[in-house]
């Protein structure tokens, strides 16, 4: 199974580095073999929100096909926009099996038709912004799952948003969540 996670100049490290730590302990509690990537427009270093420097494993154009995509959100997610070999990814991959949307990533899914007849949530500031992009429902809550495609509201929920899709896919939530002593943090709400 291929995990990818897109990253970008701005990027919320905090999302990135929740989601490599849920996925990458996963794959010390099962037989199915775990990838688990970060790509990019290139192989150039990104630096993130809080200054981390990252290099992505992967150039889009190299990177494995997605099982999961992860995306997490940041302040890039604008410039991000405009980027045809991101949208190009984006596009192709739009069928995988579970996507996750970081704090306002879903504005970048609205940009390119991707969000239409979709329960979504977003950071609050956007709430109203992003029903210019058709979806079915925007939900103000922490974490909204329709179908194969979850989004968050907020940075923290990162860790219960792949959580949630780590049970979906292999059953480990609880596993992957005790082992790190996340039982305390994941609300009701959050677990599958």
């Amino acid at each position: 199974m291929n995990i990818a996670i897109l990253i970008y100049h701005d990027v919320l490290d905090f999302e990135v580095s929740s989601a490599m730590t849920i996925f990458k302990t996963a794959a010390r509690f099962t037989q199915t073999p775990l990838e688990v990537f970060t790509t990019h427009r290139t192989r150039a270093s990104v630096l993130g929100a809080s200054g981390l420097v990252m290099t992505p494993s992967y150039a889009i154009s190299a990177a494995p096909t997605p099982d999961v995509l992860i995306i997490p959100g940041g302040a890039g997610i604008e410039k991000l926009v405009k980027d045809v070999i991101t949208k190009e990814y984006l596009l192709v991959n739009k069928n995988i099996q579970h996507l996750i949307l970081g704090s306002n990533a879903a504005i970048l899914l609205g940009e390119y038709g991707l969000l239409e007849n979709r329960a979504v949530t977003v950071f609050p500031a956007l709430l109203e912004t992003i029903w210019k992009f058709n979806p079915s429902e925007v939900k103000a809550e922490p974490m909204v799952q329709d179908g194969n495609f979850t989004s968050i509201s907020r940075s923290g929920q990162m860790l219960g948003a792949c959580l949630a899709v780590l049970q979906a896919t292999l059953g480990l939530a609880d596993e992957v969540g005790g082992h790190l002593g996340l039982a305390l943090f994941l609300s009701d709400q959050n677990r599958v």
